[in-house]
């Protein structure tokens, strides 16, 4: 999640994955690797990230998360309180819903679909 974020950050403000690597003090096959999850940066490199470039993660993760729920609800057809309700749902009860995607899909696709539905 942090790559997409970075990568997302240094696409805002049109950097390049050298750009970034100067800024850290690391190598562009570092940057790579964290913007594909393979590696991650430590919350020094982040602080230090967010100061040179005047951004906050946090708020790229907020947006994220927004899109998400946005996106689900469009997917569902759902109203607002509808959502509101599922939502409830879901936090009320997640050892139901996972037995339920579990009976479904089988144990893998029930673990991967609770995480992702939990995440927003």
């Amino acid at each position: 999640m942090q790559g997409n974020i970075l990568k997302k950050i240094r696409k805002d403000k049109k950097l390049t994955q050298q750009n970034i690597a100067k800024i850290l003090g690391v190598s562009n096959q570092f940057v790579s690797a964290v913007e594909k999850n393979i590696s991650s940066l430590n919350d020094e490199k982040v602080s230090l990230l967010e100061n040179q470039l005047n951004v906050k993660f946090s708020d790229y993760e907020q947006e994220k998360t927004t899109d998400a729920r946005s996106q689900l609800q469009k997917e569902l057809n759902l109203t607002e309180s509808e959502f509101q309700e599922l939502i409830k749902f879901i936090e009320e009860d997640k050892y139901t819903l996972f037995l339920f995607i579990k009976a479904r899909n089988g144990d893998k696709i029930a673990l991967d679909g609770l995480k992702k539905l939990l995440s927003i």
